[in-house]
């Protein structure tokens, strides 16, 4: 479409990717103390768990029945196309948030520099509540 006099004609170049956008660095202190990360690593484990067939630790992965698990490698594969393979997919299931290193960075990252103070000590009372 052609521009008009107050919306001029802009031209998008989509044969370059976007350059990713930095992080800021993590903060120069912990936001949170190891007793007050232990217990948001179990909220976020809880709400985002590990997949596995069948049987495991009920504890920390949530098990699924044999046709749920084949049904839900299946619809992944679908999705991801030729660049997962079974293997892939298995680890993508059988991985929790709080096992990566990048989850804390970014959590700490959320609390230092995309929360209001008063949030973050409303987030830091109820993780104390919950000791």
């Amino acid at each position: 479409m052609a521009g008009t006099q107050d919306q001029p004609d802009i031209q998008i170049d989509r044969s370059t990717p976007p350059a990713p956008i930095p992080l800021p660095p993590p903060p120069p202190t912990d936001p949170l103390s190891a007793e007050q990360w232990g217990i948001l690593a179990a909220i976020a484990d809880t709400v985002v768990p590990s997949y596995t067939a069948s049987k495991g630790n009920r504890i920390l992965q949530r098990p699924l029945r044999t046709e749920e698990y084949e049904a839900a490698k299946s619809r992944i594969q679908q999705l991801a196309g030729a660049q997962a393979d079974e293997g892939l997919v298995m680890a993508y299931l059988s991985e929790s948030a709080t096992a990566q290193p990048a989850f804390r960075y970014g959590v700490s990252r959320v609390l230092a520099y995309g929360m209001d103070g008063t949030a973050r000590k409303q987030l830091v009372l109820v993780l104390n509540l919950l000791k």
